[in-house]
């Protein structure tokens, strides 16, 4: 094993220990705040984006906000989920109650990799977030600290 493969096996041993110390510590992704409920994420990695994929069943897309922070690199998605009364006229008694209603956050570190925020492509649909983050080869200088990423309705 050559000098250079030995520093890039070594880089990613650090790498996946660092990634391994934050889930073990909660510093990976952030439970939502305790007054709300936590949607379910999914992070993944491409050649070229990084991809979220959020579950919000019965979520409303423009209850929905997105936020990118370049100082943290993080994406925070917040919104709120209403309990829509199904028979509003008439006396219910809960038999069994699992759903989370009201408001949400949820914190997703990104990959220490850089990305473009200004091409975020999100899309809603199913009650599913979808954010397809693209790649860039180098992070600029200058970044936006916030940026607000529109959805698209599918």
């Amino acid at each position: 094993m050559g000098h250079r493969d030995e520093d890039e096996w070594l880089d990613q041993i650090s790498k996946e220990m660092r990634r391994l110390a934050g889930e073990m510590t909660g510093a990976g992704l952030k439970p939502a705040r305790s007054k709300g409920w936590s949607p379910r994420v999914d992070l993944l990695e491409t050649e070229g984006y990084i991809v979220i994929k959020v579950e919000l069943a019965g979520v409303h897309a423009e209850k929905v906000s997105l936020h990118y922070s370049a100082p943290k690199h993080t994406l925070t998605i917040k919104g709120i989920r209403y309990d829509d009364n199904v028979f509003p006229n008439e006396r219910q008694v809960a038999q069994q109650l699992e759903i989370d209603y009201g408001e949400f956050w949820r914190e997703v570190a990104l990959p220490d990799v850089p990305v473009n925020v200004e091409a975020v492509k999100a899309s809603f649909r199913a009650g599913m977030l979808l954010l397809a983050i693209p790649k860039c080869e180098e992070q600029r200088k200058t970044v936006t600290v916030r940026k607000v990423i529109s959805i698209q309705r599918l």
